[in-house]
């Protein structure tokens, strides 16, 4: 038996509506509100970390080429520095040039080709890095030379200014004669003896002498010296010479020689005085004693 279905209109239930008091309204408008407030604080927020990253690479890269700049000012200055030092110290600019050198003080004694001779190893040094002092003492030591001054001729030059010996005696010395000046020092080398008094050496001992003979020496006038064929002494208050007419003379020490030369001179011009005796002994000055 089938049942029976019920036809007709089928209703639906009404909807209910929540009926919201003022105050709850007010409060739901006030939530509203908030997100509302909530949502544009974040938004600003945002905005603001956007700007701050944006403004933090931006520095970063000023910061970057900042240092970049300084990098490059330090290298490139370093770079210069080493530039400059090297046409200071090594370039050829700087390079002492032979045909640069300036000589003068040259004597019959001492030519510029020998001091240029005495040059030659520094030719090709840069003149910054040139020792004046070595040059000097190098110089020095060459034969004919008293003193020696020095000075840099930018870029590539020198002055040298001689000061030649003056010799005034010689000595032998094994088969050759030394001539001297008057500090002792070696003027030249000869193969015979020259026109200048010889200096005789006995021994060692009378070796110790020679200054006093040399300071004697360069006490006198020239045109006397060139009579002397030779002057000896055991010590150094026992100088004697002997002359080119035959004379000898005992100067005693080289005090006052000067005066004693000139009493000699006296005497050598008083024939009469001298009446062929061959000994003037001035080692007292004023005591003269011919004999």
């Amino acid at each position: 038996m089938s049942e029976k279905r019920h036809e007709g209109p089928i209703y639906s239930k009404p909807k209910t509506r929540k009926i919201v008091s003022g105050e709850s309204a007010k409060n739901n408008l006030s939530h509203s509100s908030k997100r509302g407030s909530s949502k544009k604080v974040i938004a600003k927020n945002s905005k603001k970390l956007s700007n701050y990253k944006v403004n933090k690479t931006k520095q970063k890269k000023k910061l970057t080429k900042k240092r970049f700049h300084a990098f490059m000012t330090v290298f490139l200055s370093f770079f210069s520095i080493l530039v400059l030092l090297w046409i200071i110290f090594l370039s050829p600019v700087f390079a002492l040039s032979g045909k640069n050198i300036t000589i003068s003080g040259t004597s019959k004694y001492i030519s510029k080709e020998q001091v240029l001779g005495g040059l030659k190893n520094y030719i090709g040094t840069p003149i910054t890095m040139i020792n004046i002092n070595d040059i000097e003492n190098h110089l020095y030591n060459l034969n004919g030379i008293s003193s020696v001054e020095i000075e840099r001729l930018w870029t590539n030059g020198l002055f040298v200014k001689i000061t030649p010996s003056i010799p005034l005696a010689c000595e032998k010395n094994d088969k050759k004669f030394r001539l001297v000046d008057k500090m002792n020092k070696t003027v030249q080398m000869l193969d015979k003896k020259a026109a200048f008094p010889e200096i005789i050496v006995k021994s060692k001992e009378n070796q110790l002498a020679e200054p006093f003979i040399l300071q004697a020496l360069s006490n006198m006038s020239e045109d006397f010296r060139k009579n002397i064929i030779s002057i000896e002494a055991t010590t150094f208050d026992n100088i004697k010479s002997k002359l080119a007419s035959g004379q000898t003379i005992i100067w005693g020490s080289n005090e006052n020689i000067s005066k004693k030369e000139s009493i000699v001179k006296k005497i050598l011009e008083n024939n009469q005085l001298l009446a062929g005796r061959k000994t003037i002994d001035i080692s007292a000055t004023y005591k003269p004693i011919i004999k």
